[in-house]
C-alpha cells in the first residue's frame, strides 16, 4: 500500500532576481517527488509530493519554481556525487585549468567554490598548486571531499559563513559556483556573502543551465525543486547590477545539455568581452522578455510528454523489455511527469554507489549497477540520462553491438540501434 505525503513547502509571491511580484506561471508539473529523493526499499511508497510549476519574472525575465522546499529536506542525504560522471570530471579538470591560465595566472590568490559537492573541482586545482577552499550544505559529501584531503567548510554560504572565511583565509580572488546558483532561494544573501569576501580587483564566475537551451531542446526534466532557477544573461545581469558587478564574459558550454560560464567584476573594474552583447542578442531575438515564448514552450511540452509516453508504452506493448540508463535528478522527473513507473520500466542503471540499491521516487524503479545490466540486459534502454548519451553508448558497446537498443527521449525522440537510427522532432 502506498502513502504518498503532501511534503511541507511555502510558495513565494516575489522574484528572486528582483524582488517584484510581476510573475507568470506557464507549465505546471503537477504533484512530484524530490528529483534527489531516492529510497531505500523499505521506504517505497512513502514518498513526499510536492506541487511545482514554472514561472517567468516579467521584469527581469528571470524563470523559476516559486514553490520552495526546505534546504534541510533537499540536502541533508544528498546523493549526487559529480566525480562518478567522466564527463563532468573532465569538465572540471578543463576549468581548473582555465581558472589557472586565464583568471589566476601566477596561481597565487585564494580560490573558494560555493557548493564544492566531492571535490571535484577544488581537487584539480589543489593539484595545479592554486589554494582553494570548499563550502557545501551536505555533510555527506563533505566527509568525502575532507578524506582526501581538501579543505571544506560543512555550511550554507552567505555572510557569516564569508565573514569566517574572510577572517581564516583572507579575501578571496575567485568566488565560484558551479551548478549550484540554481539552488538558492535567498539569492540576496549568497551575493551579500560574496561581496564581503571577493577581493575589489576579484571575479566571481557561475556556470548555470542555459535558459536559451533548455527552451530549445524542450529540457523540461531538468526542472525540479533543488533548480530553483533558470538563467538568461539578461536575469544574471539584472541581477548583479543590483549589486554593482557587471557580467564582463560569458562562455557557453556543453554540459548538462547547455549551460553558460558567467564572469563578473565590480562595475569598477569591469570591462566586457563581445560575447556578452553577443548573447544578450542572441536572447533578444530568442524572445526570452516575452510572455508568448513561454506559454508556447509550456504548450509544446506538453505535447512532448505524451509522445515520448505513447513511444514507450508501444516499445512495451509489443512485448520488448525496458530498462532505463542514469539515475540522475533529471530521470526522476522523466519517469513521473511521462507516468513512466516500474511496470513498463524493469530498473535504471547507475554507476553511483550511493544510488545503486535505492529506489526511484514516485515511479518505484529500482537503482541497479552496470554489472545487473551487463547479467540481465533488456530489449531497449531508455537513456533517462540523455544529456550523456554519448558517454553512456561509448561505454556499452557490447550491449549495442549485440543488438541492443537505445532510446533517446529529448531533444528528439530517438532510436539508435546497431547501424541505423531514426528520430522525430519534438513539436
Amino acid at each position: 500500500m502506498h502513502y504518498l505525503r503532501h511534503g511541507d513547502h511555502h510558495r513565494r509571491s516575489t522574484c528572486r532576481g528582483c524582488l517584484r511580484e510581476n510573475l507568470a506561471s506557464f507549465l505546471d508539473y503537477g504533484m512530484v517527488p524530490l528529483a534527489g529523493d531516492f529510497l531505500p526499499q523499505e521506504y517505497v511508497g512513502r514518498e513526499r509530493l510536492y506541487p511545482m510549476d514554472l514561472a517567468v519574472c516579467l521584469d527581469c525575465s528571470l524563470v523559476q519554481i516559486l514553490n520552495v522546499i526546505s534546504a534541510e529536506d533537499l540536502f541533508t542525504d544528498y546523493r549526487y556525487l559529480s566525480s562518478v560522471t567522466t564527463t563532468l570530471s573532465r569538465h572540471f579538470q578543463d576549468y581548473a585549468g582555465f581558472l589557472c591560465e586565464k583568471v589566476l595566472p601566477d596561481r597565487a590568490g585564494l580560490v573558494v567554490e560555493i557548493g564544492c559537492n566531492d571535490g571535484v573541482l577544488l581537487r584539480p586545482l589543489k593539484e595545479l598548486g592554486i589554494r582553494a577552499v570548499g563550502v557545501d550544505a551536505a555533510e555527506n559529501v563533505v566527509e568525502i571531499a575532507r578524506a582526501e584531503g581538501l579543505d571544506v567548510c560543512h555550511a550554507y554560504f552567505g555572510t557569516e559563513v564569508a565573514r569566517q572565511l574572510r577572517t581564516t583565509h583572507g579575501r578571496a580572488q575567485v568566488v565560484t559556483a558551479s551548478n549550484v546558483f540554481a539552488h538558492i532561494d535567498d539569492l540576496d544573501e549568497v551575493m551579500r556573502g560574496v561581496d564581503c569576501l571577493l577581493a575589489e580587483d576579484g571575479t566571481f564566475i557561475v556556470e548555470v543551465h542555459y535558459l536559451v537551451d533548455l527552451l530549445d531542446r524542450f529540457q523540461f526534466d531538468t526542472v525540479y525543486h533543488e533548480h530553483l532557477c533558470y538563467y538568461s544573461v539578461h536575469s544574471l545581469a539584472h541581477f548583479f547590477s543590483r549589486y554593482e558587478f557587471e557580467i564582463v564574459d560569458v562562455e557557453r558550454l556543453p554540459m548538462h545539455g547547455g549551460a553558460i560560464r558567467v564572469s563578473a567584476r565590480r562595475r569598477a573594474v569591469a570591462v566586457r568581452t563581445p560575447r556578452v552583447e553577443s548573447l544578450l542578442e542572441l536572447e533578444q531575438n530568442a524572445g526570452v522578455t516575452k510572455l508568448e515564448t513561454y506559454e508556447l514552450f509550456g504548450a509544446a511540452v506538453k505535447k512532448c510528454r505524451q509522445q515520448i509516453r505513447d513511444f514507450v508504452l508501444s516499445r512495451k506493448a509489443s512485448g520488448r523489455s525496458i530498462c532505463g540508463y542514469g539515475a540522475a535528478g533529471r530521470a526522476t522527473i522523466l519517469l513521473n511527469f511521462c507516468g513512466l513507473d516500474r511496470d513498463v520500466i524493469q530498473y535504471v542503471v547507475d554507476e553511483s554507489p550511493s544510488r545503486v540499491g535505492r529506489v526511484f521516487p514516485g515511479v518505484g524503479i529500482p537503482v541497479v549497477s552496470r554489472d545487473h545490466f551487463h547479467e540481465h540486459p533488456t530489449d531497449d534502454c531508455l537513456l533517462t540520462a540523455w544529456n550523456y548519451r554519448d558517454e553512456i553508448i561509448g561505454k556499452e558497446q557490447d550491449y549495442y553491438q549485440a543488438g541492443g537498443c537505445f532510446l533517446a527521449p529529448l531533444p528528439d525522440l530517438e532510436v539508435i540501434q546497431g547501424s541505423s537510427s531514426w528520430k522525430k522532432h519534438a513539436s
